[in-house]
């Protein structure tokens, strides 16, 4: 990931995490901390605060078969997989 804290968090777990948008019913993806609490804070355990964070989706690969798959491009590089 293009993020210290999800780099950190990775490093120091030891494998590959999971994890998803902020996305509301509506479509609008929330990158505001502050938003998020407000909003989601209910139905979530524990919100970091990495300060606000663009709205561009990361690419998705899938591995779950022996040939990867690109499942969406977006942020990050998805060359090797295509």
């Amino acid at each position: 990931p293009d993020n210290q804290i999800c780099l950190s968090l990775a490093g120091e777990l030891g494998h590959p995490i999971i994890s998803t948008s902020a996305t509301m019913e509506d479509g609008e993806i929330l990158g505001d901390p502050f938003e998020i609490e407000k909003k989601l804070g209910h139905c979530v355990d524990l919100i970091i605060d990495g300060g606000i964070l663009g709205a561009e989706q990361s690419s998705i690969v899938t591995l779950v078969d022996d040939t990867p798959e690109v499942i969406r491009i977006g942020k990050g590089n998805v060359n090797d997989f295509i």
